[in-house]
């Protein structure tokens, strides 16, 4: 069931002429199995036929397996619980950039504890301690895939977890702890490292707010507090994600890396960070994935020099024999990177692009554009 502003507009007509010819009571799981809301009336109006399907001895929101919420404003996440209280056997749960209130969180606890799989939740302070938020989700005993994105101030002050004692979450296999507005504070990540994950396959740390002024030593003591965690993980983690800023990624990885002996995939997100992050890579077979942003506006005569510098660098680098590196190129929001369509837009750049992504692979490296094309040479018949 979907709202008319998430509905794609090309299955409208076959779904209407499919209405005259469906047993509707044989398809109505179909119906309520995922629900997707961007405004507060519309979750109101399910809370109503819900209550008056109840009266009837008829419980359709036992059906629903999936709730997603798109709308950012207050409104929405205090209205959930309502409808929350009648969908008990929910899998997954969703509310990517919807602040959740603590009654929210501990409706989906009482009603989903051991059946939910996947989570990805945003906690802020506004009307509690967000420590005691986080705290709430350690109660999903069954999830597999947990997304936390967290809203602070610069200090603890409203998020004071403290010494509280780490969760443990025996079937969690994904994890991504998003930051925004600030930089974790240390607090955080302590609890991080207090927190037992011992199936976990996939981290992503996405930080992506620059520290200002004492980056450096701000990813070392990052790093220090985030080590005992790497040291329970590193073992059975096989893919890591980093966003945070160019300089905090090398320090976080010369401490942390080691500890991943079977690392399979490192992706750098944020952009390409200093050539001796692959230094700190362990002796294992380990794909990077880096993004390189390009400005491509030659109109406004920005050259893309340090792009260029950065994949000369890594040209003249001897790579070990256990790595592969893939190098996703990307352009702006107005003029993204495509193979297909630089030769018009920026035919300097595409020649000098167009030659390293033909001599790269030999050593072990791979260009490709934001659609993770890439170029190779074919004989012509």
């Amino acid at each position: 069931m979907m709202e008319e502003a998430c509905r794609p507009a090309d299955v409208l007509l076959p779904l209407l002429l499919l209405c005259k010819d469906v047993d509707w009571q044989a398809v109505q799981h179909l119906l309520y199995r995922h629900l997707h809301f961007s405004k507060p009336s519309t979750v109101h109006a399910l809370h109503c036929h819900l209550v008056r399907e109840e009266l009837r001895q008829n419980f359709p929101g036992r059906l629903t397996r999936t709730i997603t919420l798109h709308d950012k404003t207050l409104a929405l996440m205090y209205i959930t619980p309502k409808v929350l209280s009648y969908t008990t056997n929910l899998q997954q749960f969703s509310a990517d950039g919807v602040p959740l209130c603590a009654s929210t969180l501990r409706t989906l606890r009482v009603q989903a504890a051991k059946s939910l799989r996947k989570l990805d939740v945003l906690l802020c302070p506004e009307d509690g301690d967000g420590a005691v938020k986080l705290c709430e989700v350690a109660w999903f005993s069954a999830l597999q895939e947990l997304s936390i994105s967290t809203i602070w101030s610069t200090d603890s002050s409203s998020f004071p977890i403290g010494q509280a004692p780490g969760v443990q979450m025996v079937h969690l296999d994904q994890l991504c702890v998003t930051t925004l507005k600030y930089p974790p504070v240390p607090e955080f990540l302590g609890f991080l490292s207090r927190c037992s994950f011992p199936q976990l396959r996939s981290l992503t740390l996405d930080f992506p707010v620059p520290d200002g002024d004492g980056v450096l030593g701000a990813a070392i003591d990052r790093a220090q507090l985030l080590e005992p965690l790497f040291e329970r993980i590193g073992a059975h983690l096989t893919s890591l994600s980093l966003n945070m800023s160019c300089l905090s990624v090398v320090p976080i990885s010369e401490r942390l890396l080691p500890h991943l002996l079977n690392l399979q995939q490192l992706h750098i997100i944020a952009g390409p960070p200093p050539i001796q992050l692959l230094d700190t890579i362990p002796c294992s077979p380990v794909t990077i994935n880096f993004n390189l942003f390009a400005d491509l506006d030659e109109v406004n005569k920005q050259d893309p020099a340090s792009a260029l510098a950065w994949l000369e660098q890594l040209e003249q680098r001897e790579l070990p024999d256990h790595l592969r590196v893939f190098v996703r190129l990307k352009g702006t929001p107005t003029l993204p990177f495509h193979w297909l369509s630089l030769c018009d837009t920026t035919p300097t750049l595409a020649g000098k692009l167009l030659c390293r992504s033909l001599k790269l692979p030999d050593r072990q490296i791979t260009l490709q554009d934001e659609d993770g094309r890439t170029l190779v040479l074919t004989d012509r018949i």
